[in-house]
């Protein structure tokens, strides 16, 4: 045995086009002969025998397919939905009866010879494509050659659609190679699945029909394979669209399409303008057999003028005649895209193509595709982007903000929350809403900023629903886009004086704050949190302040001091505070004990009367003062432990360092009044300008030692504490009477259900 080739699971469900679920099944039955790996005990199969399978159901196919064919029963269901034609051949769909014909194709491929889920819609894909164009040459219900005829054998049959879909394939051949050229080998599923669209009028079906079936059968497919990354949540794509104002005769680019997403919403939302206008859509991907996924998409959507170009290689980014030919510069009304911005491209000679490129070895995806969209438009034309805030905010992408003030009239950053991308990314990114200047003198304008809490979606992909209804009782997305989408139609149409405060938070940045100077100062930020109105709150209120101020570094010490449990003690129990352990806004505490061997990551010490301050994401205000009554304790480092300078001569480790550094308790100030100081208007103004990287947000140490808080008079600081300690005991109260009351809710419906057991119970002896 030891000679012969052998297969895993995988692999041999590879070769034969099945699930690892149907070759077990054959296991089970003596179909395919299996082994056992002497040292996992894992099934393996020898390579002869599974190609002495192939062979055999290959051969079983061409034999019995007639028989095989007969024994797929219709499904009665398929009648739902149908309307009856005006031709007298052939049916219309509704999107529920088309929804079931697609379902009863993928069940013809599994139940004849299996096959993947991508394979099943591939060969779904390419019989409604082969449909279409058969329609279209043939006409409409003219009982075209789409059909199976009388007497015909499946054999026969399949020969005839085959040379069929070559013919309308030919009209595809950049896109349709390899294995999408021809169709499956199931002679059998293939003709049932022409069986199934026979008498259907796919051409007349409502283009909205169409698209929402096929786009539902893309998600469903892609969703489970390794293609996620190809999709940007519905609610982004239709705030972007909308954002862009695509119009009639326009030329709308994406140069890293996906799966068409971008191309679709745009037709869809645009009505025919004078002369039966719509956009001119043109779709660039790297990838061969999405790029066939998009053009189909838009087939099946069937409104506008689209195509969708394959380019290998170095894809819209690389240079060269192919590139030209369908990417020239200067060629679009409008570009929108959501690029893929966390790789490198390392093509030397295309890199000396870019501003942003020349002289280097290699440079982010993002930062080239802005230069490579930029170019792409016509002046005045319109560019919304999806970019990762470290191009932003981040001093090595300075080059990239300059030539993007140098180039465009910024008109809007949308600010997108982490989950926006989750599972497949972690990643804090924005919109970009630019038009490229008319000249290199065109003034920048005030800038439209917004920031997107929530976009529909939680961080396991899931949608995220709300407890509000919509007027036909379906549920509705948590979704801040439309809100902010609203803000900026107002912002166009009346000025700055129309965005109102509340949430989400939406503002204009004035124009003088993106100037770009060659003096030599660092060309600015272009993030959200920059340019956020808290800072201006913040610069009022101390400015306003009838009390003294001080820098947080000259109020409090800092313990520095770290270890790491899983090291020094991991048998040991300790007691840890991580960022789930400071709740948002009160400042309250809630340590935990663990096991040292879980604590993998240094952390720091903490004593009663400490003060834990969060770092990462300040936005959330965790900040608290460790209880006189609470145990010494270790916190994350992501936490700063500082403790008020006062309180530190009664420490022996912080006195030290107090006296070294020269200093002394300069400001009497209570601990429990510098905590609420933290977690307040006044220090996150300070901070959200200062927030820096993407998945995991933070400020740096400086920036929190340098920040400005006001000293009032003890007695005044005692009078703010015991305000706040008052509503954080309001707060606690109000949050267990809702509890409290969903527990009564609870019982309510219990009472009623058992209410029915004992009325029903009851009339149990009066059955007639």
């Amino acid at each position: 045995m030891s000679d012969e080739t052998v297969l895993t699971v995988q692999q041999a469900a590879n070769v034969l086009g099945v699930s690892p679920g149907t070759l077990r099944n054959w296991d089970k039955s003596g179909r395919l002969p299996v082994q056992r790996d002497p040292g996992n005990g894992y099934r393996r199969y020898v390579l002869e025998d599974v190609l002495a399978l192939m062979r055999e159901r290959s051969a079983q196919t061409r034999d019995v397919g007639a028989e095989r064919l007969e024994a797929i029963p219709p499904d009665a269901t398929e009648l739902v939905g149908r309307e009856s034609s005006d031709s007298g051949y052939g049916v219309l769909l509704d999107e529920r009866g088309l929804r079931l014909r697609v379902r009863q194709m993928s069940k013809a491929f599994r139940d004849s010879l299996g096959g993947s889920l991508m394979g099943r819609f591939e060969e779904i894909t390419k019989l409604l494509y082969c449909k279409l164009y058969e329609e279209r040459v043939n006409g409409i219900g003219q009982g075209g050659g789409f059909r199976r005829l009388n007497g015909e054998s499946v054999g026969d049959c399949y020969r005839r659609i085959g040379e069929l879909y070559a013919e309308a394939v030919a009209q595809l051949p950049d896109l349709v190679q390899n294995g999408l050229s021809v169709l499956s080998d199931d002679e059998v599923a293939v003709v049932r699945v022409v069986e199934l669209l026979e008498d259907v009028q796919l051409g007349r079906t409502p283009a909205d029909v169409k698209g929402s079936v096929y786009e539902e059968l893309v998600r469903n497919t892609l969703d489970k394979s390794e293609n996620q990354q190809f999709f940007t949540p519905r609610s982004v794509v239709a705030f972007m669209v909308d954002l862009l104002d695509p119009r009639a005769g326009e030329t709308v680019v994406d140069p890293a399409c996906g799966s068409g997403g971008f191309l679709i919403r745009a037709s869809e939302t645009v009505s025919p303008g004078s002369g039966g206008k719509t956009p001119h859509l043109v779709g660039i991907e790297v990838d061969r057999r999405m790029a066939w996924v998009a053009q189909m998409n838009l087939v099946m959507h069937g409104q506008g003028i689209g195509t969708v170009h394959y380019l290998g290689g170095s894809g819209s980014l690389g240079c060269g005649p192919e590139r030209e030919a369908c990417l020239p510069d200067g060629m679009a009304d409008a570009v929108i895209t959501n690029p893929p911005f966390g790789s490198d491209f390392s093509d030397e000679l295309s890199l000396q193509d870019y501003v942003l490129g020349r002289g280097r070895s290699s440079r982010r995806r993002g930062v080239l595709f802005i230069e490579r969209c930029i170019r792409l438009l016509r002046p005045g034309g319109r560019l919304a982007i999806i970019i990762d805030d470290s191009v932003l905010n981040g001093n090595s992408t300075e080059d990239a903000r300059r030539l993007i003030l140098a180039e465009c009239d910024l008109q809007a950053v949308v600010s997108l929350p982490e989950v926006t991308f989750m599972p497949y990314a972690s990643v804090k990114s924005s919109i970009l809403f630019l038009r490229k200047k008319m000249a290199p003198s065109d003034p920048q304008g005030p800038v439209f900023m917004a920031e997107a809490q929530n976009v529909g979606r939680r961080p396991n992909g899931d949608p995220y629903y709300g407890a509000q209804r919509s007027p036909n009782g379906h549920a509705v997305l948590v979704d801040d886009l439309p809100a902010i989408l609203g803000a900026w139609r107002q912002y166009r149409a009346h000025g700055e004086g129309a965005l109102e405060a509340g949430e989400p938070i939406a503002f204009a940045a004035r124009a003088s704050a993106f100037s770009d100077s060659d003096d030599g100062r660092p060309v600015p930020r272009l993030d959200v949190p920059h340019h956020h109105p808290s800072r201006q709150v913040a610069v009022e209120m101390l400015s306003k302040s009838g009390y003294p101020v001080a820098s947080l570094g000259e109020l409090v010490a800092t313990r520095g001091a770290s270890v790491i449990p899983a090291v020094q003690d991991p048998d040991e129990i300790w007691r840890y505070v991580g960022l789930a352990n400071i709740s948002q806004e009160t400042g309250l505490l809630n340590p935990t004990d663990i096991a040292g061997h879980q604590l993998k990551s240094s952390v720091k010490f903490f004593r009663p009367g400490d003060i834990l301050f969060a770092k990462m994401r300040p936005e959330l205000r965790k900040c608290a003062v460790v209880p006189e009554d609470e145990d010494e304790g270790y916190a994350t480092s992501e936490c700063l432990v500082m403790r008020t300078v006062e309180d530190s001569m009664d420490d022996s480790e912080l006195r030290q360092s107090v006296r070294r550094s020269g200093g002394v308790a300069r400001w009497k100030v209570d601990r429990e009044y510098l905590g609420i100081m933290l977690r307040s208007d006044i220090v996150f103004g300070q901070l959200v300008y200062q927030v820096t990287g993407t998945g995991r947000p933070r400020v740096s140490t400086s920036a929190v030692m340098s920040l400005r808080i006001p000293i009032p008079p003890v007695e005044v600081q005692r009078e703010i504490v015991a305000v706040h300690m008052m509503a954080i005991q309001q707060h606690a109260e109000f949050r267990l009477r809702a509890e409290q009351a969903l527990r009564d809710g609870e019982s309510a419906i219990r009472s009623a259900h058992r209410f029915a057991q004992e009325a029903l119970s009851a009339g149990g002896g009066q059955k007639g």
